[in-house]
């Protein structure tokens, strides 16, 4: 389930933020020293730089497994980058796949965004299977462009444009019907 983030989620998400099994796969130099630096940087964050926040929580019990949010919103150019985030228990899991489409729907139906980018680290080939799964085209690559575990890895930037998601809408109705009976994607 998509919705958006409450005061009382701020733990559940501090414990997202601070999961080192993941946290270098969206974001690889972000630290908090405590849950109080984090609740204050997390609302700065949401109130001047992240656009469109919304947390994916488990249907049963409703714990929350990911969130997702824009930055570097143009109104004009109607773009935005995208991060989406989950938590490992629900990673390569068609779960993910459904409320990425959600939240892409969201931002091209009532954010009305023409065009969104996303970018990720070589070393995050999860997320590169998802952007491909979800239809996103590369459009390029920044060589030797992040340090992590002493080694310099490559930012790819894909990117979907509105009219090829909707274009590819009877597409991902299909595949979600297909996942929908299958656990993990391969």
């Amino acid at each position: 389930m998509m919705r958006n983030v409450w005061s009382e989620d701020h733990f559940e998400l501090y414990q997202l933020f601070d999961n080192k099994q993941i946290q270098h796969l969206w974001c690889p130099d972000i630290e908090f020293d405590s849950f109080k630096q984090f609740c204050d940087k997390f609302k700065r964050r949401i109130s001047h730089r992240w656009e469109y926040f919304r947390v994916f929580s488990d249907d049963q019990s409703k714990n929350i497994v990911g969130f997702a949010y824009c930055y570097n919103l143009s109104d004009v150019n109607q773009t935005t980058n995208l991060c989406i985030c989950f938590d490992v228990s629900v990673l390569n899991s068609a779960f993910c796949l459904k409320q990425a489409l959600k939240y892409i729907n969201y931002l091209y139906v009532d954010a009305k965004i023409r065009k969104i980018y996303a970018e990720v680290f070589d070393y995050n080939q999860r997320c590169i299977k998802l952007l491909t799964a979800l239809g996103c085209e590369h459009e390029g690559q920044l060589k030797q462009h992040q340090l992590w575990q002493y080694k310099y890895w490559d930012l790819h930037v894909y990117s979907l444009l509105r009219e090829d998601y909707f274009s590819m809408f009877k597409t991902h109705n299909l595949l979600l019907k297909k996942l929908s009976c299958k656990r993990t994607l391969n």
